[in-house]
C-alpha cells in the first residue's frame, strides 16, 4: 500500500478539536488493520496546565507534549515521542503572588500577555540514523516570578547534544527559522518508513505546520465539523503565498480558509469526557468521518 498523508489543521487559534479528531482516526485507522504513525511537528504546554504530562517528561528526562502522549496511544505506533513531535517547547504560568507582593501589578498583565515571558525550554530533535536533540533555554528565567524546575532543566541538558540560550523573542525566531525545517524533514522521513498512513496534526491554527509536503487529504477542524479541502488547491494556494514573499510555514487558518472551496463536510458530535479517554469509543462514535477519510486517502477499507 503506497503512503497516505493526511493534514489535521484548526479552522480557529484554540480548543478547535484537531486531537480528538486526529485520535478517533488514528485508532479508526489502527482497527482496520492500516499502519498508521501520527506526527505533530511543532507543540508546546504548559507546566501548570498539562501536569501530568510534564511530571511524565520529568520522570523520564524528556520533553515533549500531550497531545503526542494521546496520539501515540491512540494509534498504537511504537516510535519515540520525539521522532513523532521534533519541536516542543514547555512554559509557566508567572506566579503572581511574589509579582502583586513587589507592586508589580499592571506588570502582571502586561508580562502574561508575552509569550517569551512564559517559555522555559524548547527542544528541537534532528534524526540522522539516531535522535539528536538540541535545548533551546531562556536565559532570563526567575524561579523568584515563574515555576522553574532546574534538575528537570539539568536533566534535559545531559540527554542533549547542544544547549542553547537565548535572551529575546527575536533570538528566539532566529532559532526556529534555523533548526525548524531540518527538525521537521528528518524525523519525517524517517516516521514515513514506519507507516502506511500518516496523520499529521497541526499546531494550533498553523495552516502550514509541515514544509511544502504533497498531502492526499486535508482536514480543517473546529467544534461540530470537519471540513475537507482539495490538497492540490491548498498546495497551489501556499506557493502563490510564497511567490508573494509569506513563508507558508508562518501562515494561519485565516490567510488561506477565504481562499479556497471546502470539499466535503462531516459533522462532529459533541462527545463527553470519558469518550475522548476510550479511543475504542471514540472511533465508533466517529466511524463515519473515519470512512470519509478512508475514502479520501482511498485505503480500499
Amino acid at each position: 500500500m503506497p503512503r497516505r498523508r493526511l493534514l489535521i489543521f484548526g479552522l480557529l487559534p484554540h480548543d478547535s478539536g484537531k486531537t480528538t479528531v486526529a485520535s478517533a482516526i488514528c485508532r479508526g485507522l489502527h482497527k482496520a488493520g492500516v499502519m498508521v504513525a501520527p506526527f505533530k511537528p511543532r507543540a508546546g504546554h504548559n507546566l501548570w496546565y498539562q501536569y501530568d504530562a510534564y511530571l511524565r517528561c520529568r520522570s523520564e528526562g524528556r520533553l515533549y507534549c500531550e497531545d503526542i502522549i494521546k496520539l501515540r496511544e491512540a494509534s498504537c505506533c511504537t516510535l519515540p515521542h520525539e521522532l513523532l513531535n521534533p519541536i516542543d517547547a514547555l512554559f509557566t504560568p508567572l506566579k503572581a503572588k511574589n509579582l502583586l507582593e513587589e507592586g508589580m501589578g499592571r506588570d502582571l498583565y502586561l508580562l502574561e500577555e508575552d509569550i517569551y515571558t512564559h517559555l522555559i525550554v524548547e527542544r528541537y530533535t534532528m534524526w540522522d540514523g539516531e535522535m539528536r536533540h538540541i535545548i533551546v533555554l531562556n536565559r532570563g528565567l526567575s524561579s523568584h516570578r515563574l515555576l522553574v524546575d532546574e534538575d528537570y532543566l539539568n536533566a534535559l541538558r545531559a540527554d542533549a547534544e547542544e544547549v542553547v540560550e537565548i535572551d529575546g523573542m527575536e533570538e528566539w525566531g532566529e532559532i526556529h527559522g534555523r533548526l525548524s525545517k531540518r527538525a521537521i524533514l528528518t524525523c519525517l522521513e524517517e516516521v514515513l518508513e514506519s507507516c502506511e498512513a500518516l496523520i499529521v496534526e497541526g499546531y494550533n491554527d498553523a495552516a502550514s505546520p509541515t514544509p511544502e509536503i504533497k498531502y492526499d487529504a486535508i482536514i480543517g477542524v473546529s467544534p461540530g465539523s470537519a471540513i475537507f479541502y482539495d490538497p492540490d488547491d491548498y498546495l497551489e494556494m501556499l506557493s502563490a503565498y510564497r511567490e508573494l514573499g509569506r513563508e507558508p510555514m508562518e501562515l494561519r487558518s485565516e490567510n488561506v480558509v477565504p481562499l479556497l472551496k471546502p470539499d466535503g463536510f462531516v459533522d462532529i458530535p459533541p462527545l463527553r469526557r470519558w469518550e475522548l479517554m476510550d479511543y475504542d469509543r471514540l472511533a465508533e462514535r466517529l466511524s463515519h468521518l473515519i470512512e470519509a477519510v478512508a475514502s479520501y486517502l482511498d485505503l480500499g477499507l
